[in-house]
């Protein structure tokens, strides 16, 4: 008895062989992704619980000089990205349209006063009397 595969049986219906096919490779890369992300974790997971252990021992004789650092490292970025971020944030050609960070809108930055509409327009002298 002769095996029909898939391509042969639904030859009539390109469509439905190519539901399949497609069915299939998403299937895989679900599985592939899936794999990945848990074998990322793991290494993630592993060199932290090393990180935890360096720093814990001796009763956290670590942990003042780690922070320290990397509190020193997030300033350096910091001052490294401020003038990139400054000159996205005041490029000409930016005026018209909007900001290109955070959304800022650069045309309506104009500020105006509105002046209210109150009962009575000068300054007025009570005398209180008893009674």
């Amino acid at each position: 008895m002769e095996r029909i595969s898939v391509f042969k049986r639904f030859r009539s219906r390109p469509l439905t062989v190519c539901w399949w096919e497609i069915r299939g490779y998403t299937k895989f890369l679900k599985k592939y992704f899936l794999k990945k992300i848990l074998q990322s974790a793991e290494g993630f997971e592993a060199g932290k619980g090393m990180v935890v252990e360096g720093l814990v021992a001796k009763r956290g004789r670590y942990m003042r000089p780690f922070l320290h650092t990397g509190m020193v490292g997030l300033f350096l970025v910091g001052l490294l990205l401020a003038p990139v971020i400054s000159s996205v944030a005041n490029e000409e050609e930016n005026v018209g349209r909007g900001g290109a960070i955070l959304g800022m809108n650069m045309g309506m930055m104009e500020t105006t006063t509105s002046v209210s509409i109150k009962p009575r327009g000068g300054v007025v002298t009570y005398i209180v009397s008893s009674g």
